[in-house]
């Protein structure tokens, strides 16, 4: 008996599952490249975060401006692989929330901050679009979110070979 070669995979490749891994790709890109350029210049990111205004001591400030940037490379690289990707998204979605309150708060004080999102230095100008890119991230994260739990075996976006 001849065995037709030529057998369908079990995971079919889809123009959702392309645009998921795309979608994963460039989410967890965009917080390891996020959290790299903050660690290139940690006394400039430490700025950043005092410029909020919502600590006061040296220590916490030191403490956010260290440890955030290896958070977010830590849950982009998890949602770049695949690997705990649910609790990466999660805690990225969560650090979205807390980038839009702070934006928000920092823009009803009316105070002239850099945000340092991605290292720089740059002057928040325009707090609506800065939001709004805010909510966008945070769309894609939620969308990536729904998906990864969504699946039934744990394993999450990307096609399984």
């Amino acid at each position: 008996m001849r065995r037709n070669s030529s057998r369908r995979s079990s995971k079919t490749v889809t123009g959702k599952s392309v645009i998921l891994t795309i979608l994963r790709v460039a989410f967890g890109g965009l917080f390891f490249y996020s959290g790299l350029r903050k660690l290139i210049d940690p006394i400039s990111f430490l700025q950043s975060v005092r410029g909020f205004r919502f600590f006061e001591h040296l220590s916490t400030l030191t403490g956010i401006a260290m440890g955030l940037p290896w958070l977010e490379m830590l849950c982009g690289v998890t949602v770049l692989i695949g690997i705990f990707d649910r609790g990466g998204l999660t805690i990225l979605c969560g650090l979205m929330l807390v980038f839009i309150t702070a934006l928000t708060s920092a823009w009803a004080r009316d105070l002239e901050i850099s945000c340092g999102c991605f290292g720089d230095s740059a002057i928040v100008t325009n707090y609506f679009f800065e939001i709004l890119l805010r909510f966008a991230f945070l769309a894609a994260g939620g969308t990536l979110l729904f998906f990864a739990f969504r699946e039934k075996s744990g394993k999450t976006l990307a096609p399984a070979e």
